[in-house]
């Protein structure tokens, strides 16, 4: 994230997840489906 100096808001808008979604995942602590929030996190690198 600090990489491409976006907020963990910024990213979860861009993915359509909530920020703590996105807070849970960079800290290794998710419950959802990791598959969904990979394939967006994905698309985003790919875009970006």
């Amino acid at each position: 994230m600090e990489e491409n100096n976006l907020t963990q808001k910024q990213i979860a808008e861009k993915l359509n997840v909530s920020p703590s979604y996105v807070s849970q995942i960079s800290n290794g602590n998710f419950i959802q489906k990791s598959s969904d929030f990979l394939s967006k996190f994905l698309s985003f690198v790919t875009i970006h």
